[in-house]
Parts: structure tokens; C-alpha cells; sequence
């Protein structure tokens, strides 16, 4: 199956360069069929076994990873945009205060 597509920021629509797409199989075992996306977010990947009933997996650093389950025809002839969400961290209040 093929798949291909780019990785974007959810709320900057900025290509996600590097993510990770990994193939994953029913129960979450990693089959070992992966690629990664350029500087510019996109990917391609060509493999038999990435096919149904299999997930795509997309993880980013700072990001929350997304699954997607494959299906038959899923992406055939076109690329499709995935948009991750960034995580965000809280900060605890910080105060300054002066010694002189």
C-alpha cells in the first residue's frame, strides 16, 4: 500500500519537519514498517504489509501522537495533510523580588 501526505502543526498549518510514521498492528504491536518526514513534513512509504487492518502511527516531538487505522483504498492516488496537536506545558507562577 502506499501512503504518503505531510505532517502540519494543528493551529500554525507549518509542515512538522522529521515526525515519525510507524505502521502498528492490531493490540499495538510495531510491525517494523516506518518512515519519516522531511524538513518540509511530507512522507511516502510503499510496503505490502502497511494495509488493513493495521494503524498508521505519527508521533512528533512536543507533540501529541496521532493513529489512524488503514483501510482498503486508504490514500491510494492521493496525499492527505495530519495535523498534530502541540503540547503545551503550564508554568508555576514565577515572582521576583529585589535584595537591595
Amino acid at each position: 500500500m502506499e501512503l504518503s501526505g505531510r505532517i502540519l502543526d494543528k493551529y500554525t498549518r507549518r509542515p512538522i519537519p522529521f515526525a515519525s510514521i510507524t505502521i502498528i498492528a492490531p493490540g499495538g504491536v510495531y510491525t517494523g514498517i516506518g518512515t519519516q518526514a522531511n524538513v518540509q513534513g511530507q512522507f511516502y512509504l510503499n510496503d505490502p504489509e502497511a494495509d488493513f487492518p493495521n494503524y498508521m502511527r505519527i508521533s512528533a516531538a512536543e507533540y501529541y501522537p496521532m493513529q489512524a487505522q488503514l483501510y482498503e483504498d486508504f490514500f491510494i492516488g492521493q496525499s492527505s495533510d495530519f495535523l498534530l496537536t502541540r503540547k503545551v506545558k503550564n508554568l508555576d507562577e514565577v515572582i521576583l523580588t529585589s535584595t537591595k
